[in-house]
């Protein structure tokens, strides 16, 4: 999935594979905060069994935190890629991911949106 030869290290800092329960699989791909342009990172790395790609800049990597209203299966993907996310290349940054600090609000958010998507 991922290949040994890498850009460069100034480049990628780490790639992360997680496979979440409802979403499937997904590749996080952290690059270094002077990174402008991630082109050339996403054709290398991102593969069609890869699925969802998720490219930040280690400075970003606190959005992961944030829940996506349009994708409710997303709302657990800090727990998911910190917990059972594997390193594929590079440095290990999931201690750098945040917890969401209210949990209590992300499950009541989680069952309003997901009643809002049954109806």
């Amino acid at each position: 999935m991922i290949p040994r030869n890498f850009i460069g290290e100034s480049e990628l800092v780490s790639a992360v594979t997680y496979n979440l329960p409802f979403g499937g699989p997904g590749l996080l791909l952290v690059t270094n905060d002077a990174t402008r342009d991630i082109s050339a990172l996403l054709k290398r790395y991102a593969a069609k069994n890869s699925g969802d790609v998720l490219c930040l800049r280690r400075s970003e990597l606190w959005q992961l935190s944030v829940p996506n209203p349009y994708a409710v299966h997303t709302f657990p993907l800090p727990y998911w890629i910190r917990e059972e996310g594997e390193v594929r290349l590079g440095q290990d940054v999931r201690s750098e991911i945040p917890y969401l600090r209210y949990p209590r609000r992300l499950l009541a958010s989680h069952i309003e949106l997901s009643l809002f998507w049954v109806r």
